[in-house]
C-alpha cells in the first residue's frame, strides 16, 4: 500500500495564503481567503492574528485552528493525483468548499 503524504510544515505567505510542504518533496501555496471571506464559521480567520496560530493536525493531513469558543476550525488536504492537490473546508460549514493548492518549482 502506497503511503499517503502527510505535511511536514506550513507557513503564512500574506493573510489568508499559505505555503505547506508535503513529507514526498511538494511544496505548493494555497489561497483560502474566499473561503475566509464568506464568514460564518471561517470569520475568526478573518483576523490575520488568528489566521497565523494553526498547527499541523496530528497526522498530516490537515491544517487546524482552534477559536475563541474551543471549536476547531479544519483545512482537510486530499489527493486526487500527485500533480493535483485540493484544500477542502469542513463539511458542516455550509458544504464543501474548495479552494487551489498551487504547486511551486
Amino acid at each position: 500500500m502506497k503511503d499517503i503524504p502527510r505535511i511536514t510544515s506550513a507557513e503564512v505567505v500574506i493573510h489568508g495564503i499559505l505555503k505547506i510542504e508535503w513529507n514526498d518533496g511538494y511544496v505548493g501555496v494555497v489561497d483560502l481567503w474566499p473561503v475566509i471571506s464568506r464568514g460564518k464559521i471561517f470569520a475568526y480567520l478573518q483576523d490575520a492574528e488568528s489566521f497565523r496560530d494553526f498547527q499541523i493536525g496530528e497526522y498530516g493531513h490537515a491544517l487546524v485552528w482552534t477559536n475563541q469558543n474551543g471549536e476547531e476550525i479544519d483545512f482537510w488536504f486530499r489527493f486526487a493525483t500527485p500533480a493535483c492537490r485540493k484544500a477542502v473546508g469542513t463539511p458542516s460549514s455550509s458544504g464543501l468548499i474548495q479552494s487551489r493548492l498551487v504547486r511551486l518549482g
